[in-house]
């Protein structure tokens, strides 16, 4: 067997990291998260997520998530907007 090539630990920690670098995306017009609807009716996060929930099963509105940066990492969040 062949020796494979030894590989220093600062090239796999930028090869690691590398994989987490993740630009976050273009909410279009329209969407908002569940905090921002929360204060838009000025209910609690809970209740306006359960509203959320039933106008979906209603069919009034869709979501989607997108990837959005909160300043130290980029993730996937939901956001929903009034279907046309």
């Amino acid at each position: 067997m062949k020796k494979q090539p030894k590989i220093a630990m600062s090239e796999w920690m930028e090869l690691l990291e590398s994989t987490l670098v993740v630009n976050p995306d273009v909410v279009p017009e329209g969407f908002m998260r569940t905090e921002q609807l929360a204060q838009l009716i000025g209910k609690s996060k809970s209740v306006a997520f359960k509203k959320i929930q039933l106008l979906i099963l209603r069919g009034k509105v869709e979501c989607k998530k997108f990837r959005v940066s909160n300043g130290k990492y980029v993730r996937s969040e939901r956001h929903y907007r009034i279907k046309k």
